[in-house]
């Protein structure tokens, strides 16, 4: 059996926790994103969103 040698395709996945607060008065502190780039929104009190969602039965990932 002959040996070939192929990239590997494997999506990853990363993760990463920021939490920035957002000042209407310093535009340094708006995030930047460009066309292809993901995010993902956290909601603070996401227990109380869970429970919500629980009694509609409706998941958003």
């Amino acid at each position: 059996m002959d040996h070939q040698e192929s990239d590997i395709n494997t999506p990853a996945i990363a993760a990463a926790y920021v939490v920035k607060k957002h000042d209407k008065n310093n535009v340094e502190t708006e995030i930047n994103l460009e066309i292809g780039e993901l995010i993902s929104v956290s909601f603070l009190n996401w227990k109380k969103l869970m429970t919500r969602l629980d009694r509609v039965s409706i998941y958003t990932y």
